[in-house]
């Protein structure tokens, strides 16, 4: 607080009201985003058993987008006092990274998906994401790598729909939450950018409100499939009780008595079975 006391110190209130304003909504979105990221990732980590990849990648994709949100607003770089230029630097490594869990999301919510393509597609951006992180820091190749960056996108989030819309998988739980969410995503982007051609629907710069309901509605399909699953192990389980009684029935309940020989018996079954 003092270094934001500090750095305001040289403007009037009218341009400190105006910068709290202008980085409202990119500082609410961004702490929700990213506190959703991390109980999200909370709860993964607190599961027993095998860790939950769909969980790990929501919580990660959420908590990365609230990252890079918080860090493009500059009441964030006068509060920290961490220069604008590291906090881009830092905004530009979380653009290359964020790409592996946001497909490796779609991976596990839809599989492989048609001949393979998300699979593909998560491959090629966690190699595209391990290059430009050792890259970055070479003059002259931040620009190449972030035209490379938006290629990706556009060609990941091509592959997505088409997996999302023309080439489902049956019985893919909170489908119809996916397919709203990437609608509404998808009006507020093209709201942006025509905004940028001069048609303006909207005032600009609201496309992260677009975004925000677009990760509820990823969370809320997340959250089908974790059910899904467990009402799947549950199942399990009472198979696997059954299973036991009737193994345990068949076992005898007493050893055999003969005289001049002492029997011993010692049961050792599977973890389940």
């Amino acid at each position: 607080m003092f270094l934001f006391l500090q750095a305001v110190a040289g403007m009037t209130e009218a341009d400190v009201r105006a910068l709290l304003r202008g980085n409202a909504e990119g500082l609410i979105f961004g702490v929700l985003l990213f506190a959703v990221g991390v109980a999200v990732l909370a709860l993964c980590f607190s599961r027993r058993g095998a860790i939950d990849l769909l969980l790990l990648a929501f919580g990660g994709f959420s908590a990365l987008y609230g990252l890079r949100l918080l860090a493009g607003q500059r009441t964030i770089a006068l509060v920290t006092g961490l220069p604008e230029q590291a906090l881009r630097a830092l905004s530009s490594y979380i653009s290359y990274v964020i790409l592996v869990p946001a497909f490796g999301f779609w991976e596990r919510m839809l599989g492989p998906g048609w001949k393979s393509t998300l699979r593909v597609v998560v491959w090629l951006t966690a190699g595209f994401a391990a290059i430009a992180l050792l890259l970055e820091g070479v003059p002259g190749a931040h620009g190449g790598l972030m035209v490379v960056n938006n290629v990706l996108v556009i060609l990941g989030l091509g592959v997505a729909m088409l997996n999302l819309f023309v080439f489902p998988p049956a019985g893919v739980p909170g489908i119809g939450a996916l397919r709203f969410g990437s609608v509404v995503l998808g009006v507020f982007a093209l709201g942006e950018n025509l905004a940028g051609l001069g048609f303006r629907i909207w005032p600009a710069g609201h496309e992260v409100i677009g975004f925000f309901f677009f990760t509820c509605c990823l969370g809320y399909a997340a959250a089908m499939r974790v059910a899904a699953n467990e009402k799947k192990l549950v199942a399990i389980e009472a198979e696997l009780e059954m299973a036991r009684r009737i193994q345990s029935s068949i076992l005898p309940r007493q050893t055999p008595e003969i005289p001049g020989l002492d029997v011993a018996v010692r049961y050792l079954p599977a973890a389940s079975v």
